[in-house]
């Protein structure tokens, strides 16, 4: 059984998160379908103080931002994108393999039983050898 020794502040609640924050977020999403990039701007300009003419970076902008960024992260964020990618790129390959390989449970053989793997420990708590 788990206790609780300290609880941290500004905890969200056992029941989740606050429900006005929730249709506050929910709100705004609708709006920003809804209305598009004048929606974005409207809350740019609300929530940040940031209410740029385009919403669309030139490739001068882009590259003077990433050169800010240091080589680690950058190297970081290269390694994560590679990693999403390869997986997006298998997921539907996996996905294939397992519809086409039956699932023993399936093919009328019933449950498959394993043998537990492991060590008993004697109600002592010694192990064998050990001292």
């Amino acid at each position: 059984m788990s206790r609780v020794l300290k609880q941290a502040q500004g905890a969200v609640p056992a029941g989740g998160a606050d429900p006005a924050v929730a249709d506050i977020v929910a709100a705004v999403i609708n709006e920003v379908r809804a209305g598009g990039d004048d929606a974005v701007r409207r809350y740019s300009a609300q929530f940040d103080g940031w209410s740029p003419v385009s919403l669309r970076l030139s490739e001068q902008e882009i590259s003077k931002i990433v050169s800010t960024v240091p080589d680690t992260v950058l190297d970081d964020l290269r390694f994560a994108q590679r990693q999403v990618r390869g997986f997006a790129r298998l997921r539907p390959l996996r996905r294939q393999a397992h519809r086409h390989r039956p699932c023993p449970a399936h093919q009328g053989r019933g449950p498959v039983h394993r043998r537990p793997v492991g060590r008993q420990i004697p109600q002592d708590g010694h192990l064998p050898g050990r001292p």
